[in-house]
């Protein structure tokens, strides 16, 4: 899953987080980021060394403190789930 497949599944996360805040801000994007940000949260409860390394490798950590200044609560909250 970590060598094939979770490039995929954070791709939208790599491409709306790339400046200092989310890029778009329209509610199917931010729904999406909400879901990618439960899936991750879950990955690092059940998979804690190969999440680790995803997320050093993919700079993932900083990509969802991007998340942060995002005008929606839900995603907000998920970002500091996800810390």
């Amino acid at each position: 899953f970590y060598k094939h497949s979770i490039q995929t599944l954070i791709a939208p996360l790599l491409e709306n987080t790339s400046g200092e805040k989310p890029l778009k801000e329209d509610y199917h994007t931010v729904q999406l980021l909400g879901l990618v940000l439960e899936l991750l949260s879950f990955c690092v409860e059940h998979h804690t060394y190969h999440i680790k390394t995803c997320i050093l490798n993919k700079d993932l950590l900083r990509r969802i403190l991007v998340l942060m200044r995002s005008t929606h609560t839900f995603l907000v909250l998920g970002a500091l789930r996800f810390m």
